[in-house]
């Protein structure tokens, strides 16, 4: 479509486990994440997006597979059943090619020695913009089908961290 290449980091499974082990802030990050992922299948359940027919047989067998350990690790777990990416770029208004999951968690990140500055993402056909507070907030979402597009500040402020686990 004429896009450049993207500045983007892709982190596989062995390299968040790694990662994981490495930083207590990184699993913690994984933990609130995983809550919210499973929070907004939660409403998407109650008002019928979702079915009820076990949507979750990887947390599930992760949960089942390690009945020993917290739920907190059980739930890193599940978060590194897929990789992860991170953009460095603002680009332009654009569909997302990731089709392996249903949904995925957005959380933008700010960088190491800079002004704290949100970050931005706009829905060109809805006209919204949805502000997404860096290091707080996070979308559970799919843009697959979504045209969108990210503001300035995640070539210059912050970068964002896309993934989901497998259901």
């Amino acid at each position: 479509m004429g896009y450049r290449a993207l500045r983007m980091k892709r982190i596989n499974t062995q390299q968040k486990i790694a990662e994981a082990r490495r930083s207590q802030s990184y699993r913690n990050i994984l933990v609130r994440e995983a809550v919210c992922y499973l929070t907004a299948l939660a409403c998407l359940r109650a008002v019928g997006i979702t079915s009820d027919r076990g949507e979750l047989p990887s947390l599930v067998s992760i949960v089942q597979s390690n009945k020993n350990d917290s739920i907190e690790s059980c739930l890193q777990k599940w978060m590194m059943t897929t990789g992860e990416m991170r953009n460095h770029e603002a680009v332009r208004c654009h569909i997302d090619a990731n089709s392996s999951h249903k949904f995925e968690v957005y959380s933008l990140f700010h960088r190491a020695g800079v002004q704290i500055k949100d970050g931005y993402l706009y829905l060109p056909i809805d006209n919204i913009v949805i502000q997404i507070i860096c290091d707080k907030h996070l979308m559970i979402c799919n843009l697959n089908s979504t045209p969108h597009v990210a503001d300035e500040s995640r070539s210059t402020h912050n970068f964002s961290k896309v993934h989901g686990p497998n259901p």
